[in-house]
């Protein structure tokens, strides 16, 4: 454990190099026999002082307030947060489908039109494009999935990277394809939104 700014105790560790999971380790050397007291949905710190001070909390309860530690762990010590059940870091989003009434017609949509290539192989139900850096799919709709009981994708923006986009709307208006937004400069380079033919607003732009 490090104690963090607002904390005027020393700073202070708890297991580090040693082996057994921080919560071992925590109970032996800061609990000992008593235990923490989870109050509110926040929890709190009785008295401190001089080293040995949570010896003397009565009734053997000790109350800790977490708010200035900050409980590490180290590389090569993945065992401690499968002991004591500390969730993984998401690394972010690495693959992105929507769900379409039609799949030939929106894999040609996206393939012929926006001019996406299709990945060597796609799982049954799907097509599945070499996009970069997240794959994106059409899919067919999982079961109790009704695209026409309202907007699809309403409240998600998907954005599509591509070299020229004034080029590729100029293509797509040409072809009947649906615009929603005209072409403008935006700080993602220039930029406009289409609808493709199952109701979902796709932007594309041409910078990052």
């Amino acid at each position: 454990m490090h104690c963090l700014a607002g904390d005027e105790r020393a700073t202070c560790e708890c297991g580090v190099g040693e082996p057994g999971s921080v919560g071992e380790l925590f109970q032996a050397r800061v609990l000992r026999d008593g235990q923490i007291v989870v109050s509110q949905g926040c929890v709190h710190r009785g008295p401190q002082g001089d080293r040995g001070a949570f010896e003397h909390v009565a009734d053997g309860r000790i109350e800790i307030d977490l708010t200035h530690v900050n409980i590490l762990t180290y590389p090569g010590r993945q065992d401690i947060d499968k002991r004591i059940g500390v969730f993984p870091m998401p690394v972010g989003p690495d693959f992105i489908s929507l769900q379409v009434r039609d799949l030939d017609t929106a894999a040609a949509f996206y393939e012929d039109r926006v001019g996406l290539r299709r990945a060597p192989a796609s799982p049954p139900g799907a097509v599945v494009f070499a996009s970069e850096p997240i794959p994106f799919a059409v899919r067919e709709p999982l079961p109790d999935t009704d695209l026409d009981s309202g907007q699809p994708g309403l409240g998600i923006a998907l954005w599509l990277k591509v070299d020229d986009a004034q080029a590729l709307h100029d293509q797509l208006a040409g072809r009947g394809v649906t615009i929603l937004t005209d072409p403008f400069d935006g700080p993602f380079g220039r930029t406009f939104a289409l609808r493709d033919p199952d109701g979902y607003a796709v932007t594309i732009h041409d910078a990052t």
